[in-house]
């Protein structure tokens, strides 16, 4: 019962930042294309402190002082993926911003769908630890005995393959299996969680997040955009859906990502990433999608930054990732820079 009235309190106090924002007035979309409070009587988030991944928001008033502001960039960010897609290797790219302390956003193409691959482990990372938190900590130290490869309705191989992979006949903890799923991306890992919890629990998981997207093996190629994906991130950062110190372990876990082109690239090396990316080539077509979200740890202003990508080269839609991760940070290190 206390987490539940902790879960309502958390959204209306959500809520009633976003009514007190609307009110406060709201730069139009189509001058600015980049949403953000004015003044005056700007909302101010209140939080309790910043973990070392997470921020939890614990209320919002007006702010009754100087209120920062970022300046409007999606008009640089959007000429520059325009750009990036001119080459025939990078036919459409999608993109979603958000400034995680403070609230403002803009997307790029950021409702387009396309299939998150990988980028599943992490819903499916969170709902173990759901489980664990209302069924208690043995599920994660549950074992489970890998015997051979199992990828439902889809090819064994992965095109950017884990650097660890299972080994058959060896035994692994719940927990170590959410380790190699996020930190590798090992499917083998994934399908062996995804094999053994209920799928019921998995559903209402999603249902949760008000999505619903379907399990390994699924043929369809576009069920997600970047602007809802992002909000696994999101919820995560203010641990508003696990407690505090669970949100922490998983986002560590993709802090420790081996994946380090796209968004990493982009930002400089002492600067932590936590991050998911997917991979998807579509079978009979060389059509192929490469998506990479995640929080950049940017000193005192983390944001969010969830980028999908369709092309025919993986290594240059990797690149095209890398080059707009590297302009949002710019803009973000300028302005920050300049204010402080």
């Amino acid at each position: 019962m206390k987490m539940v009235v902790e879960k309502n309190r958390i959204f209306l106090l959500a809520f009633a930042c976003l009514l007190i924002g609307l009110a406060g007035g709201l730069v139009s979309a189509g001058k600015t294309n980049l949403m953000f409070l004015n003044k005056p009587g700007p909302v101010t988030d209140v939080r309790a402190g910043q973990g070392k991944f997470t921020n939890p928001l614990l209320e919002c008033d007006q702010a009754q002082g100087e209120f920062t502001e970022l300046t409007p960039f999606k008009d640089k960010i959007s000429l520059l993926a325009s750009n990036l897609q001119t080459n025939s290797s990078v036919n459409n790219i999608s993109l979603y911003f958000q400034d995680l302390n403070n609230g403002p956003w803009f997307g790029v193409n950021s409702s387009a769908s396309f299939a998150p691959a990988s980028l599943l482990k992490v819903p499916l990372a969170i709902a173990y630890y759901k489980l664990a938190e209302t069924k208690g900590p043995d599920v994660l130290q549950k074992s489970i005995t890998y015997t051979a490869p199992q990828q439902p309705g889809a090819p064994v191989t992965q095109t950017i393959a884990p650097l660890e992979t299972l080994v058959a006949g060896q035994s692994y903890t719940i927990q170590d299996l959410i380790a190699r799923m996020l930190k590798y991306s090992d499917n083998q890992s994934y399908y062996l969680l995804f094999s053994n919890i209920d799928v019921n629990f998995l559903l209402s998981v999603y249902s949760d997040f008000g999505m619903q997207i379907n399990g390994p093996g699924s043929d369809d190629d576009s069920i997600v955009s970047v602007r809802n994906y992002s909000s696994f991130f999101r919820i995560l950062f203010n641990a508003s859906y696990l407690t505090q110190a669970d949100s922490e372990k998983v986002l560590g876990l993709l802090a420790s990502s081996e994946f380090k082109d796209g968004l990493i690239a982009g930002t400089p090396a002492n600067v932590t990433v936590s991050h998911k990316f997917g991979e998807r080539e579509n079978a009979g077509s060389n059509q192929a999608q490469l998506s990479d979200c995640g929080i950049i740890y940017y000193p005192q202003h983390p944001y969010l930054l969830c980028i999908s990508t369709k092309g025919v080269d993986l290594p240059k839609q990797a690149s095209a990732i890398q080059k707009l991760s590297a302009a949002v940070y710019g803009e973000i290190d300028n302005q920050y820079n300049q204010k402080y």
